[in-house]
């Protein structure tokens, strides 16, 4: 992927760079130019197409030239009249100057976006990292042949695959063209008694970027009618025990926000949290239900250490975080002061929700369960992480064979 910034501002130059480098999606794989001036973005787009132009409003038209505040619009506007200039996919405005915008927008009243340039908000980093990672699907997407399941599971590590492809025989690899990622499929009998299909897959890595990531190439690849999170998570309450299996009826992004300085001169962290809702339907279906018996049938069959108390499920909100959390004061402050019925705390399932629920050629239904394996502090370890890997899986499989309902499949 092909990007030209024009801007003479090397604090923005340095940030987007940072931010490719940092998403696994996009780094090695975007090719970044730059202007200072609207001379030079001129000849390079007549050289180059570009799959996206990020422009300030105000720059001059040549180095050592004065500043013009509608220098920018007047520039897109030479885009779209001259033949001689080759048309990027998309132009994204990226400024400080509110006089800039406010011409901008009385230019111009639809088609571009505006973000707001702010050192201390991630706002604008989280809309250009999400066009450009969504761009990079879409054109992975154009070399993968196309087909549908009933349901796509995603896990983030090694422990909850194994647990997870244990519970089902007769895994078979489906190899896709231009693709690394592993897929397995397999075949069971829905409550109706009907055959249906079912893929699992696997992150590269941890966190909320990978999930999304990989949420959108299910999404898009094989459209399947649900889509569910299992694996390991911390709980933020002290109700629940190890094993226990969250099933969140929101899942809500904490780490959004930005940091601003305090009275005391110090940093201080500003959440600006952003959450989705899990299906009413399945909300009831699930919170509503009578699993004592199915509960205790799950736990008897984990054959492994376990502890001594009984299966419970988990209801509330989760958070979501792009980091691991083994200090209990960032629970208090970052989430339980957001959220106080907040039940769970996991790095992945906002990502999936979010693919999901931003899918306009799918009716993707996203679902996350997942069982308590710490209380996100000091002593966190790993004592029953294959108990709680196991019964999250063994959980959703209960769901995904009695509950839940297939019908008019996309």
């Amino acid at each position: 992927m092909k990007i030209l910034m024009v801007d003479d501002d090397s604090v923005k130059h340095h940030k987007l760079g940072a931010l490719i480098k940092k998403s696994s999606l996009l780094n090695e794989r975007v090719q970044i130019d730059t202007a200072l001036d609207l001379s030079t973005a001129r000849v390079r787009l007549r050289e180059e197409f570009y799959d996206y132009l990020i422009l300030d409003l105000n720059i001059s038209e040549s180095m050592g030239d004065e500043l013009v505040a509608t220098a920018g619009s007047d520039f897109i506007e030479e885009i779209i009249e001259t033949d001689g200039i080759k048309k990027p996919n998309n132009i994204v405005i990226l400024s400080s100057n509110d006089e800039a915008k406010t011409q901008f927008k009385s230019d111009f009243r639809k088609g571009f976006e505006i973000l707001n340039f702010d050192p201390t908000d991630s706002e604008w980093e989280d809309s250009l990292i999400s066009k450009f990672e969504y761009s990079m699907v879409s054109k992975d997407q154009r070399n993968i042949k196309d087909s549908t399941f009933d349901v796509c599971i995603v896990t983030a590590v090694d422990i909850e695959m194994n647990q997870l492809k244990g519970l089902w025989s007769e895994w078979r690899l489906l190899e896709q063209p231009n693709d690394s990622t592993q897929y397995y499929c397999n075949s069971f009998l829905d409550k109706d008694g009907i055959d249906r299909s079912v893929l699992i897959a696997q992150q590269s890595e941890m966190g909320m970027s990978a999930s999304t990531y990989l949420s959108t190439k299910l999404i898009y690849q094989f459209k399947p009618r649900y889509l569910i999170m299992v694996g390991i998570a911390a709980s933020t309450k002290d109700d629940y025990n190890f094993g226990d299996i969250i099933v969140p009826d929101e899942v809500w992004n904490y780490s959004s926000g930005k940091f601003i300085r305090s009275e005391e001169n110090t940093l201080k962290f500003l959440p600006d949290s952003k959450s989705i809702q899990l299906d009413t339907r399945i909300k009831n279906t699930i919170y509503q239900g009578d699993f004592v018996n199915d509960l205790t049938a799950i736990k008897r069959e984990f054959h492994g250490n376990k502890p001594d108390t009984e299966l419970k499920i988990a209801k509330g909100p989760m958070a979501c975080g792009s980091a691991v959390v083994a200090e209990f004061s960032v629970v208090k402050d970052w989430v339980l002061g957001h959220s106080r019925k907040n039940v769970g705390l996991d790095m992945e399932s906002y990502g999936v929700f979010y693919a999901a629920s931003n899918s306009f050629i799918s009716h993707t239904t996203p679902i996350c369960i997942k069982s308590i394996s710490d209380f996100a502090n000091e002593r966190k370890g790993d004592e029953y992480q294959n108990y709680s890997a196991y019964t999250s899986a063994a959980f959703a499989k209960k769901i995904i064979e009695t509950k839940l309902i297939f019908k008019d499949h996309n």
